[in-house]
């Protein structure tokens, strides 16, 4: 329990740092955001949940090879892209490009080659946390969130509040419910 708490509130911190950083962010945050807008526009997204996996890759590529994936939605030497909060369950995490190891186990990881977190028509972002760390709650409780709810996604100082719509356990050989569906802002929290 200590732990857990310890963690929690060094992800606060974290946070904290990372939004009093925004408004020296280079490139600006405007740039930034229109390169992420930029990124998703050129995706062709794509997921893998391979056999035994508990998590998923992404497998999408881009038609413009000058977009550099780890170098979009940066604010500052930690990595820290975004964030969630999830009222209902108490979740305020900071999300981290990529889904690594060493991502998950500080925070939530951004899922590449699916959209990045900046919203719009015709996207899908791919949201990846543990479950079950000794030393961190995570996504432990997000079996307790409820259709109906809602969460927040704030990026570079962009607020989206999106609305759980459903729950699914996802086969490997169903990996097409991860991708974008025509005219839909989503995101999908793994």
């Amino acid at each position: 329990m200590t732990a857990a708490w310890l963690t929690s509130y060094n992800q606060s911190k974290i946070i904290e740092a990372f939004e009093s950083e925004l408004s020296t962010v280079k490139p600006s945050v405007e740039e930034q955001l229109a390169l992420a807008r930029r990124y998703n526009d050129a995706l062709s997204a794509g997921v893998v949940l391979g056999r035994n996996a508990s998590v998923p890759t992404g497998d999408g590529t881009s038609s413009d090879p000058s977009l550099d994936y780890n170098s979009i939605l940066v604010a500052n030497n930690d990595g820290m892209m975004s964030r969630i909060k999830i009222p209902t369950i108490d979740v305020d995490l900071p999300i981290y490009h990529g889904t690594s190891d060493e991502t998950l186990l500080k925070g939530v990881g951004h899922l590449e080659g699916t959209s990045l977190p900046v919203g719009g028509v015709d996207s899908r972002a791919v949201l990846t946390a543990h479950r079950g760390l000794a030393n961190a709650t995570m996504f432990n409780n997000l079996v307790d969130a409820a259709v109906g709810d809602t969460f927040v996604v704030e990026v570079l100082g962009e607020v989206r509040t999106y609305q759980v719509r459903d729950f699914q356990v996802i086969e490997p050989d169903q990996t097409q419910m991860l991708l974008a569906e025509p005219g839909q802002d989503l995101v999908t929290l793994v």
